[in-house]
C-alpha cells in the first residue's frame, strides 16, 4: 500500500479504517514497523516529511527507510 497523502486510509493492521494522519498521531511508531515488517507498506518522501513536522516524536529508523 502506498501512502500519497495524510488522508490515504489504512486497509490492514489494526488502524485499519484510520488515515495516516490519524495513525501518527496515536502511535507513530507503528508507522516504523510497518516500514520495516510489511512489503505492501510505502510511504513517499514528501509524506515523511509532512508526519515529520506534523508530530515530533513521528521518524523512520534506518531500517524503516
Amino acid at each position: 500500500m502506498k501512502f500519497n497523502n495524510l488522508e490515504t486510509v489504512f486497509t490492514f493492521g489494526k488502524f485499519e479504517g484510520n488515515t495516516l494522519l490519524e495513525v501518527v498521531e496515536l502511535q507513530p511508531s507503528y508507522l516504523d514497523w510497518c516500514a520495516i515488517n510489511l512489503d505492501h507498506f510505502y510511504i513517499t518522501k514528501s509524506v515523511i516529511e509532512e508526519l515529520s513536522g506534523l508530530n515530533p516524536d513521528f521518524a523512520l529508523t534506518n531500517e524503516g527507510q
